[in-house]
């Protein structure tokens, strides 16, 4: 379970460890900013196409787990701006985070177990009920990746609004997060890399903590 429910938080340190050594390094950052530039101008070609692409794509990263719209951001940013941006991919995480649901709900974990694993599954459904309460949920979703308190509460045909409250609440900070680490980054403000970063494995790691203490005490 440990190894599980930080994967996120290496996920996060990583990403920004990523991002300093790049910010850091005039010539690669260049490059990240002529590539950020040349595809934004490809946005302003047809805004509206490219905002539904930028939501499609946020939303077919949480079921596939492995594909990131991490690299998408900087360049959202460039062209619509932190506030803008941020409700694109909080929308389309949020989109993603019900596919999910409902791919679960309505074939089982059958397609959740060939996505991501047939352990992590399980785990948490002999765990986690229709029955669980909102907090606990609330808490699963902000410890562990996205794809997999989907598959679990809609196998479990846990409420389906209760789990849309906890989808929209949790992925609303990290959407904001991620997106202005994607504009401290091209900004190449380093201590706010350093300052969000750090402030978003600090939560992940206290709602990680909370979470296994809470399916302790069910235990």
């Amino acid at each position: 379970m440990k190894r599980l429910s930080h994967r996120r938080t290496i996920i996060g340190a990583t990403i920004g460890i990523v991002l300093l050594l790049i910010a850091a390094s005039a010539g690669l950052h260049s490059v990240i900013e002529r590539v950020v530039e040349n595809l934004s101008g490809q946005i302003a070609r047809n805004p509206f196409l490219s905002g539904a692409a930028f939501v499609g794509l946020s939303a077919i990263s949480v079921p596939l787990a492995g594909v990131s719209s991490l690299l998408m951001i900087p360049i959202g940013v460039r062209y619509w701006g932190e506030i803008t941006t941020t409700a694109l991919l909080w929308m389309g995480w949020t989109l993603g985070g019900m596919l999910t649901y409902f791919i679960g709900r309505g074939v089982g974990a059958g397609i959740g177990r060939w996505l991501v694993s047939r352990k992590k599954i399980d785990y948490y459904q002999e765990r986690i009920t229709d029955t669980a309460s909102f907090p606990l949920v609330l808490l699963f979703q902000a410890s562990l990746p996205s794809e997999i308190p989907g598959y679990v509460l809609g196998t479990a045909k846990y409420p389906f609004l209760q789990y849309l409250i906890a989808l929209v609440v949790v992925e609303l900070p990290f959407a904001a997060g991620a997106v202005f680490l994607g504009d401290s980054f091209l900004k190449r403000q380093y201590w706010l890399i350093i300052l969000i970063g750090a402030a978003g494995i600090a939560f992940m790691l206290w709602a990680t903590s909370q979470f296994k203490r809470t399916l302790a005490r069910r235990s």
